[in-house]
């Protein structure tokens, strides 16, 4: 009695598969931060900026992939507040929700410092939101 052996066939089936969950996923993610951020919209440059940098790829066994605010120089700013408005919203408290993965926005989230705001979250959210659906997208991939 012989053994066929197909490891090298479902192997590369897994990686084909974990390749479009990815890019799934990061489209996913990318759609949902453009529709969700809580700044203000007044010249699309930060809405715009945010799209999937590089494709999931495998490297050295790894899948991953490069999606967020690409061009853009302040996103960050929104995304993490400056020193100015670091002081209204506590960096540990984010940290912690961070950690913990709830992620929630402060009451004045998308207003300016002026206005009270703090910070605009927006790529966070949209992977708290999008990234448990990663395991459901490869899933299907290597179904068919």
């Amino acid at each position: 009695m012989s053994v066929d052996w197909f490891g090298d066939k479902i192997k590369a089936r897994i990686i084909r598969a974990s390749i479009v969950g990815v890019n799934r996923t990061m489209g996913e993610a990318v759609m949902y931060a453009k529709q969700n951020h809580p700044f203000t919209n007044r010249t699309t440059t930060a809405e715009k900026s945010i799209r999937t940098q590089t494709p999931a790829r495998n490297l050295a066994g790894v899948i991953s992939g490069i999606w967020g605010s690409v061009t853009t120089k302040y996103f960050k700013y929104l995304e993490f507040g400056t020193e100015l408005t670091r002081g209204r919203t506590s960096i540990n408290q984010r940290m912690r929700l961070m950690r913990t993965g709830v992620i929630k926005r402060p009451k004045n989230a998308g207003a300016p410092p002026w206005q009270g705001g703090s910070y605009a979250p927006t790529l966070g959210p949209a992977a708290a939101a999008t990234y448990p659906k990663l395991a459901a997208h490869i899933k299907a991939a290597y179904r068919g």
